[in-house]
């Protein structure tokens, strides 16, 4: 079997086609593979006890509130075990950084910033939301941004 890799530029979302004449075990397994190969947290609905499987990529943010980190999609809000700090950690080789004490955002999400005043500044997302950005991590926005100057 023939294999390819094409390197894509981020923000670009990553992808794996098969050209195959038929499904059989093996490429079902990979199939499989690469389906579980996607990051995710477990987080609960905070209304119910049901908890979800929440794709890195589908996070818009992440709070901290009353020392409880809540993980806010599109779909919704749902509560996570884990503090800020160790989010931060985990999601530090993904396109996460971290905006303020209480917050990490996803910067795929992010659909334009703005200056605000006191050298801050504000991120609208692609949900029509905004949120502030502290102006002690505006440098760390850049860098994950490719913003900095040389």
């Amino acid at each position: 079997m023939k294999t390819d890799i094409h390197f894509i530029q981020k923000p670009q979302l990553e992808y794996v086609s098969f050209h195959i004449y038929e499904l059989n075990p093996a490429i079902e397994k990979l199939v499989q593979q690469v389906e579980q190969s996607a990051p995710y947290f477990l987080a609960q609905e905070p209304t119910k006890e049901r908890v979800k499987k929440v794709y890195y990529h589908d996070i818009l943010y992440i709070e901290s509130v009353d020392k409880r980190s809540f993980l806010y999609t599109s779909d919704g809000v749902f509560l996570l075990r884990e503090k800020l700090f160790e989010l931060e950690e985990q999601l530090e080789a993904h396109d996460y950084v971290r905006i303020s004490k209480s917050m990490i955002l996803n910067i795929d999400s992010i659909a334009a910033i703005s200056p605000k005043t006191s050298g801050r500044f504000e991120a609208s997302l692609t949900n029509k939301e905004k949120v502030m950005i502290s102006r002690f991590y505006i440098q760390a926005l850049k860098e994950k941004l490719g913003l900095r100057r040389k």
